[in-house]
């Protein structure tokens, strides 16, 4: 009997879709801006993990819809809060979180991710594979956005770690990620500019050597993307930790969750 191969990118994009949303975002001044975010489930409750800088010039929940895989026809999720954390004690690190109502969650299509399916404390080892996922600018429809029927086409790559040695933007040592994007050596189509994609989930996937039957179950969300060069080809992502570190000093009910998360990765 064959063994069974790996997930396909197809299927790991589809997989980590369904546990994503695109960001419409209408700050107070004006405009239209797009942002990505991946969905958690902890202690109970629904959280959206995104980039501070996507709700820069957010005052109310109005101001931002939230589209499960970014489907035209889906409802928005009835956002409830959020906050925000641009700079933490050892330097800059632009998470968000935004709760999301429990009954909205139940009647869509959005799939969270349990708070254990996270992967905190990576590191830049050179054989450490990534998949990058998010909703850029580029691929969106600005007339259907008008219309309020709006498509945001999800992308996503598998790439591979950056050595904090090889970065061209502002590299943090224990709170970024760096990752090649886009991917220069797997046989990948060329990606757009991931403009839009800052909020999106940064997994890592397992090591084939490891286990060569690995399923999408398997990945483990290590970052929210949060900037990128262009001309760079590199991607710069914050690791969740200090996501978790923002969530459990905002909302006490998900400590014990996000500790045993925190000591188990």
């Amino acid at each position: 009997m064959a063994e069974e191969a790996p997930p396909s990118p197809m299927t790991l994009l589809n997989w980590i879709s369904d546990r994503s949303v695109a960001l419409l975002i209408e700050p107070s001044e004006g405009g239209l801006y797009i942002g990505s975010a991946v969905a958690l489930e902890v202690a109970g409750h629904y959280f959206l993990a995104t980039a501070a800088h996507n709700l820069k010039g957010v005052s109310r929940t109005g101001q931002v819809r939230a589209l499960p895989g970014g489907r035209r026809l889906e409802r928005p999720l009835r956002l409830v809060d959020w906050n925000s954390r641009e700079m933490g004690p050892a330097g800059e690190v632009d998470v968000a979180w935004i709760e999301v109502d429990v009954v909205s969650v139940g009647a869509s299509s959005l799939r969270a991710i349990p708070v254990r399916s996270v992967r905190c404390h990576a590191e830049h080892l050179a054989e450490t594979a990534f998949f990058v996922q998010g909703y850029p600018e580029g691929a969106v429809d600005r007339d259907d956005v008008a219309q309020a029927m709006p498509l945001l086409t999800s992308i996503g790559q598998a790439t591979f770690s950056l050595p904090a040695s090889a970065s061209s933007l502002a590299y943090q040592d224990g709170i970024d990620l760096l990752v090649e994007w886009p991917a220069s050596d797997l046989g990948q189509a060329e990606l757009p500019p991931p403009r839009g994609v800052s909020g999106g989930g940064v997994w890592i996937l397992p090591r084939f050597l490891d286990n060569p039957r690995w399923s999408c179950a398997d990945l483990r969300l290590a970052g929210i993307a949060r900037a990128w060069r262009r001309g760079s080809r590199q991607l710069v992502a914050t690791r969740i930790e200090h996501w978790l570190d923002l969530l459990g000093a905002d909302k006490p009910h998900t400590k014990s969750e996000i500790a045993a998360a925190l000591s188990s990765s």
